[in-house]
């Protein structure tokens, strides 16, 4: 009597799969192999490097004159406004940019935190967001550098008025920030409470030896403010030519649960997934707390459905909504596992999507499917709840 095994082919070209050698056809990385179910549609080291352009999640892009301006920055010592979207900067950073700036005196204003949920810490929150600025590189960012800012309420702006003038030492001030992070909405705030005792007035127009667009407000005889053109966010789903509107977040977030058990799979809209495939608790399962937009539609698949089918089915028939056009299928994806590092409430999250939240263990791995050139993170949570919202 004979044995019969299943061979296992690469979902995409057809070849079978091993995990011996890297120069012949099929090869697999063993550690992969062994970690996908037996109903997976997997790929192998060949197809997924044609398939899937980005070995780690895509960063954001800026021109070579914005680097050139931020080199005056440099030269003069001036100080930095950085500006960030709270709902969305995780994935904003180019570390060409932080490396010109590290030494700089920086002011980091967190907008739309009229957008967040209610009762969370703010001294938490501005750790936070001075967190991911150390993570990527601003070594000296601390929560006493970050202001939270809610565009209703014009004591914030009087706050980062004052925190500029206390920093800038009587240089100039370059504000910079991704497209749509709130940069014009801040000088707007700021130009309401502003006083020019120049000779000098405002004006736009080309920063020197570059085609950028500027405004320049004058602080006194020698010195500016120059409000920038947003760095690129090509990164971000808010950043393609077409993108649903019921992404956006307009009113306040409102946190919704989903529990998720080992191998199985949360869906976020006809956009992206997010799979347990490690879980050291004893329960085997993950409660996500989801922070999108109420439209963005979310639904947990048990392990018992082939995942991988069901969620094309999804994108296919556009049964959750919301979808774009230009992500027709899984093959589509960028595809990151995040391992853990440490204990604790963990987020990972999708440039100008949202996130989610959870108790993470280390050791602990979460797959999550993105379409390709979409900027993906994980990090300490961004939201402890709190009562207080002073600022």
């Amino acid at each position: 009597m004979s044995i019969i095994t299943s061979v296992r082919r690469c979902y995409h070209c057809g070849k079978v799969l091993q995990d011996k050698d890297p120069k012949k056809e099929g090869y697999i990385n063993p550690t992969a192999l062994i970690s996908s179910r037996s109903n997976d549609l997997i790929l192998c080291q060949e197809c997924h490097e044609a398939l899937h352009q980005n070995e780690v999640p895509a960063a954001a892009d800026v021109s070579d004159e914005f680097l050139s301006m931020l080199k005056d920055a440099k030269k003069e010592g001036a100080t930095i406004v950085y500006l960030v979207d709270l709902i969305s900067f995780e994935c904003s950073f180019n570390k060409e940019v932080l490396d010109l700036i590290v030494d700089l005196p920086v002011v980091i204003i967190a907008s739309k935190w009229d957008l967040m949920p209610k009762d969370i810490s703010v001294e938490r929150t501005k750790e936070y967001v001075a967190h991911r600025f150390r993570a990527e590189g601003f070594k000296k960012a601390k929560g006493t550098d970050v202001i939270l800012l809610d565009y209703n309420n014009s004591a914030d702006a009087t706050l980062a008025s004052g925190m500029i003038k206390k920093k800038r030492n009587g240089k100039s001030v370059y504000v910079i920030g991704a497209k749509g992070a709130g940069k014009s909405a801040f000088l707007t705030s700021f130009l309401r409470q502003f006083k020019n005792t120049s000779n000098r007035g405002i004006s736009i127009g080309a920063y020197k030896n570059t085609s950028l667009e500027v405004w320049q407000i004058p602080l006194d005889d020698t010195s500016y403010i120059y409000d920038t053109p947003g760095t690129g966010v090509k990164n971000s789903f808010l950043g393609k030519t077409t993108y649903p509107k019921d992404i956006l977040v307009t009113t306040r977030i409102t946190p919704r649960k989903q529990v998720v058990v080992l191998n199985g799979s949360l869906f976020i809209g006809g956009l992206a997934r997010i799979d347990p495939i490690s879980l050291s608790s004893e329960k085997k399962k993950t409660t996500f707390t989801c922070y999108f937009a109420p439209k963005v539609g979310l639904k947990s698949v048990s392990p018992k459905n082939d995942m991988t089918a069901l969620f094309q089915k999804y994108i296919k028939n556009k049964a959750l909504k919301p979808c774009v056009d230009w992500f027709k299928c899984q093959n589509d994806s960028d595809v990151f596992d995040f391992q853990l590092e440490e204990d604790g409430p963990r987020d990972i999250g999708i440039a100008g999507l949202g996130w989610v939240s959870f108790d993470g263990v280390k050791g602990d791995i979460y797959r999550l499917y993105v379409p390709k050139n979409i900027g993906a993170y994980a990090s300490r949570a961004k939201i402890i709840k709190e009562k207080g919202t002073k600022k």
